[in-house]
């Protein structure tokens, strides 16, 4: 039985000592982040879906409606969704590492709490996601290793 433990504790298959839960929600809000905005990339920039409204010549003192006037600046588009794309990515690595990594993990949840406010801040894809990666990252702030 001692090398049953043994071997658990040298493989890391000893998940008391871990960040579970802060693994698995950064987990479920980057793969959203990076899914949902590759998606929106993808469906905006296929030739059929490229132009689903006809080109309406709004009031020019609406900015904020360039998708409904046909004047979307699709630049400022793909910003944001390179942005999310990358700030997904960064809370991916940030909750393996905290997993990999606990004694850090404070680190690891100030980088998830900042990317994840910058998430929401940039289009934020889902917001859901966005909230995920915070509740990660202030579970990951507040983590004690039992």
């Amino acid at each position: 039985m001692e090398d049953l433990y043994y071997l658990q504790s040298m493989s890391g298959l000893n998940t008391s000592e871990k960040p579970v839960a802060v693994f698995v929600l950064t987990i479920v809000s980057g793969l959203l982040m990076v899914a949902i905005s590759v998606y929106s990339l993808f469906m905006w920039f296929f030739p059929p879906f490229k132009s689903w409204y006809p080109p309406m010549y709004g009031p020019m003192w609406c900015h904020m409606c360039g998708w409904i006037t046909g004047t979307f600046n699709w630049s400022f588009f793909t910003l944001f969704m390179i942005l999310t794309i990358a700030f997904g990515v960064i809370i991916l690595l940030s909750g393996f590492m905290a997993y990999m990594h606990p004694e850090n993990i404070q680190i690891w949840g100030v980088i998830i709490v900042i990317f994840s406010t910058l998430s929401l801040l940039s289009g934020g894809v889902l917001i859901i996601a966005s909230i995920l990666g915070l509740a990660s990252g202030i579970i990951a702030l507040t983590w004690k290793k039992t």
